[in-house]
C-alpha cells in the first residue's frame, strides 16, 4: 500500500511505515519516494520540526528516510513513526505564509472560501498564475474582484510608503 492508504492492523512490511491520519486517527502506511513533496503532520522537537513543515524526499532506505528544503536536510529515523504526508494540495487557511508558482482555487458558492479575506489569502499566495474553478460562476468572482482590489489598495500603499 501506498502512503494516505488505510493500514491492516498488521505489522508494515520492510521498507514501509505507519503514520497517523492528520487528525491522530487510526494508522495508515506510507512508502515515500525520493522527490515526494510532503509535510510534517506533528510537531517532533528532537529534530525541530513542526507541523505543517514543507519537504521533498531526498533519500529513502531502511535505516532512514532523508529530507530537505531549501534551508535544510534531516534524517528522520525508520525505527519510529513518521508523521507525514503529501504535500502537492493545500488549504487556503494551512497556505498562509508560502508562496506558489501557480494556485487553483475550489471556490464554492456554498463554502466560505469565496469569503473575502479566504479568497484575498489565496490570491496572493500566487507567485504566477490563478485558477479559480466554481460551481457559479455568478457569485465567487466578485468575492475575488473584492479581494484583487483590496490587494492593489494594499499593493498602493505599499509602494507609496516604501
Amino acid at each position: 500500500m501506498g502512503m494516505g492508504e488505510k493500514g491492516q492492523g498488521r505489522s508494515p512490511a520492510p521498507g514501509r511505515r505507519k503514520v497517523p491520519y492528520p487528525n491522530g486517527s487510526e494508522p495508515r502506511r506510507t512508502e515515500p519516494s525520493p522527490v515526494d513533496r510532503i509535510r510534517i503532520t506533528r510537531n517532533e522537537a528532537s529534530l525541530d520540526l513542526v507541523n505543517g513543515g514543507r519537504f521533498t524526499v531526498a533519500r529513502v532506505s531502511r535505516e532512514a528516510v532523508t529530507i530537505e528544503s531549501s534551508t535544510r536536510r534531516v534524517e528522520l529515523p525508520a525505527d519510529r513513526p513518521l508523521h507525514l504526508d503529501y504535500s502537492y494540495a493545500t488549504t487556503i487557511h494551512s497556505s498562509q505564509g508560502t508562496t506558489a508558482d501557480r494556485v487553483l482555487i475550489d471556490a464554492l458558492t456554498r463554502s466560505w472560501t469565496t469569503a473575502r479575506d479566504a479568497c484575498h489569502v489565496a490570491i496572493c499566495r500566487a507567485r504566477y498564475e490563478v485558477r479559480v474553478y466554481t460551481d457559479d460562476a455568478a457569485r465567487p468572482p466578485r468575492a475575488i474582484e473584492r479581494a484583487a482590489r483590496s490587494m492593489q489598495r494594499s499593493s498602493s500603499r505599499a509602494a507609496e510608503a516604501g
